[in-house]
């Protein structure tokens, strides 16, 4: 079993120098990671599940209020690095992929003044 921590070390430094990943990126995973990790502590990668997941966006939702939109994002940079894992061999599938993601609300549009329309 490889810690956590480490495994997600390395898929940010395979982001930054192979997918061109900015810093701000990078930021955004570590910041998803860490607060997955702040509520299922001492936990590895294969013991990752879709149930321990769904948990953790219930919690955000509850408890810090996440959006739809927090909530897709937070889905969708867990599911990268668990992508990333199994394409290294280290799980055999993104827990992940099973969770439906939020609808996000409809917005409407801005509409341009009449100065930049023309």
């Amino acid at each position: 079993m490889l810690n956590i921590t480490h495994l997600h070390a390395r898929f940010c430094d395979y982001c930054s120098t192979f997918k061109g990943n900015t810093p701000r990126t990078i930021d955004w995973y570590q910041r998803t990671l860490k607060s997955f990790l702040g509520y299922g502590e001492d936990i590895q990668v294969e013991e990752i599940t879709k149930h321990l997941v769904e948990d953790w966006i219930f919690n955000g939702k509850t408890q810090k209020n996440w959006s739809a939109k927090s909530i897709r994002n937070h889905l969708q940079a867990l599911s990268l690095f668990l992508d990333w894992c199994v394409s290294e061999e280290y799980i055999n599938e993104n827990p992940v992929k099973k969770i439906p993601r939020p609808k996000l609300s409809k917005r409407i549009p801005k509409h341009l003044s009449k100065d930049k329309a023309q």
